[in-house]
């Protein structure tokens, strides 16, 4: 859903198992993570760093009225990710070190092959939504099949690098995680915006809202 139009009590109850969630998780097993001189795995997604347009939970008003949007999981996995980081320079003198590292995994998904996107394909536009112009667009894309890596090819990728004697710091693992690093890599910093621009004909949105407000005047 756009950023303007999500459902913040959705956001809300999302939020407590994704932010507030992992805090408590850290929190009540801190002693038990340490004992085990572990690898702590944290399981990300590239929406974490693509802005990806209908997955929204936007909270800037200013964000909204560029028709820019932010992914609901780039809030939540900045947010996580920055804690636990942070959480891991706290603890990594208490815990075991791999090359130098906190030792932690943390695992950039791509699209995977799950349910999640079933519970989209029933939602529509509310009435009066400022993205109506892109109605039939937004139908299109919440009844889309994505290409993913099966589940299972995900989960043996995920857990054979994470039971290795030294895990990587980072691994980006499933669909659409190449270009997503590369772009990040050698990309400028709103190279998706340009791109989802296009995809997502955006510029219709922009077309209808200009004649709208000329309408008003």
């Amino acid at each position: 859903m756009t950023g303007i139009d999500t459902d913040v009590k959705a956001v809300q109850k999302m939020f407590d198992v994704n932010v507030f969630g992992p805090m408590r998780m850290v929190r009540t097993f801190h002693p038990f993570l340490i004992g085990a001189q572990g690898t702590i795995v944290n399981i990300g997604s590239v929406g974490g760093i693509v802005p990806y347009v209908y997955g929204c939970a936007s909270s800037s008003g200013h964000d909204c009225a560029r028709i820019k949007t932010v992914e609901n999981r780039r809030l939540i996995l900045v947010f996580v990710r920055s804690f636990l980081q942070r959480d891991q320079g706290c603890t990594a003198p208490l815990g075991k070190h791999i090359e130098g590292r906190d030792g932690t995994t943390r695992i950039i998904s791509g699209n995977i092959g799950t349910r999640i996107l079933e519970s989209d394909r029933s939602k529509n536009l509310p009435e009066g939504s400022y993205y109506a112009p892109l109605a039939k667009e937004f139908e299109e894309h919440v009844q889309r099949v994505p290409d993913t890596t099966h589940r299972d090819v995900y989960a043996h990728h995920v857990v054979s690098q994470s039971l290795k004697s030294a895990p990587p710091a980072w691994y980006w693992v499933g669909a659409t995680t190449g270009i997503v690093r590369f772009m990040d890599v050698f990309g400028f910093r709103t190279v998706w915006d340009h791109i989802f621009w296009r995809i997502f004909a955006l510029g219709k949105l922009k077309l209808a809202a200009g004649l709208t407000n000329t309408d008003k005047a």
